[in-house]
């Protein structure tokens, strides 16, 4: 009975790229959490990333709802989602709004997640199957020079 009042989903049911994309998918969600949390950050955001810049489908559908609400109102709730999300994926957004209260350095931790998230989209396994070695080990070799 619990579980037809509390039904329990996983992340692999509402967004399914998850375990593909680990630390992208980790990078996107922190990156709508710290957007919801800190509502003045979508101008900094719109400077760097874009809704193409995310990696998995749900968190891409997130981001383009929220910076979408952002730019209207500067204040964001998960019952904003409207009909286009299911109810476990309105759950999946309330628990990024639920992540970071108390947290402060939203702009920092922004541009660090988006720094995570453009060298991930850099070398995401469609890109990767097409590349020849040396392309591969070029892009690897970027990656290792921007972390310096």
């Amino acid at each position: 009975m619990k579980e037809l009042i509390q039904p329990k989903f996983s992340n692999s049911d509402v967004n399914p790229e998850r375990h593909k994309y680990i630390k992208a998918s980790k990078a996107e969600e922190e990156i709508i959490s710290i957007l919801i949390y800190h509502p003045d950050l979508i101008r900094v955001a719109d400077e760097h990333i874009t809704a193409d810049s995310f990696i998995t489908d749900f968190n891409r559908r997130v981001y383009n709802r929220v910076a979408e609400v952002l730019h209207n109102s500067l204040t964001f709730d998960v019952t904003m989602l409207g009909e286009d999300f299911s109810a476990a994926e309105s759950g999946k957004v309330a628990e990024y709004q639920n992540r970071l209260a108390g947290s402060d350095n939203g702009k920092e931790a922004l541009l660090d997640c988006i720094k995570v998230l453009k060298q991930e989209k850099e070398i995401s396994v469609s890109d990767i199957d097409n590349l020849s070695v040396d392309e591969w080990a070029n892009r690897i070799k970027k990656i290792v020079e921007s972390k310096k």
